[in-house]
């Protein structure tokens, strides 16, 4: 079936597409600050970073191949049309974005494949743009979702500070220094979610 670009079906689905994706940013400094593999994560918590944002961007492949789109004024419903504009404008960032899901998990010790990172950060803002786009002429929706973003902004920027803050220790403790802010307060040996809540935690009070 051909779906409508600007139902509110589109809109939930998007809705669902920029959370899972946000969480799978999120996780990315963090696993590679603290140098964590799948076994370090919660069955419940792997899925929602990982494994769910994998299937949302494939299938949102999927969809976007089967949706119409705006052009001159007219609905533009033929699948051949469709399909050719996805490939020449979205299909190179969306392969980009998914290709370490697909292959990340065999090239365990190639962890330079999380430059997908940044593909990912356009992907949200792709579709952050477009439901923005979808509340236009919503006032008051509008006011919410910049909130929203401001917010989600604050985090996002709080947990690459704190990942970096923390990675810095690791790098001056495999230089041999002992006196690290990890040694001074405690934690260096302590378990992971331990180090990240304290380095998320001065991140946050030093913004």
């Amino acid at each position: 079936p051909i779906f409508d670009g600007n139902h509110g079906i589109r809109l939930i689905w998007d809705s669902f597409m920029l959370f899972f994706l946000l969480l799978n940013v999120m996780n990315v400094p963090i696993s590679l600050s603290f140098s964590l593999g799948d076994s370090d994560y919660n069955f419940l918590i792997f899925m929602l970073v990982e494994d769910l944002p994998a299937i949302f961007l494939i299938l949102d492949i999927l969809i976007n191949m089967n949706t119409s789109y705006y052009s001159k004024g007219y609905f533009v419903r033929n699948r051949h049309k469709i399909l050719k504009r996805y490939v020449k404008e979205n299909f190179i960032l969306d392969f980009i974005t998914i290709l370490p899901f697909l292959i990340g998990n065999k090239l365990n010790n190639l962890q330079f494949v999380e430059v997908a990172f940044l593909m990912r950060i356009v992907k949200l803002k792709q579709i952050s743009k477009k439901l923005e786009d979808f509340m236009l002429l919503r006032e008051k929706a509008m006011a919410f979702v910049r909130m929203i973003k401001l917010a989600f902004l604050l985090i996002f920027v709080a947990n690459i500070c704190g990942c970096i803050f923390h990675y810095v220790a690791i790098i001056e403790k495999n230089f041999g220094v002992n006196n690290t802010w990890l040694d001074y307060k405690g934690i260096a040996n302590e378990h992971w979610s331990i180090r990240f809540i304290n380095s998320l935690y001065w991140a946050i009070v030093t913004m």
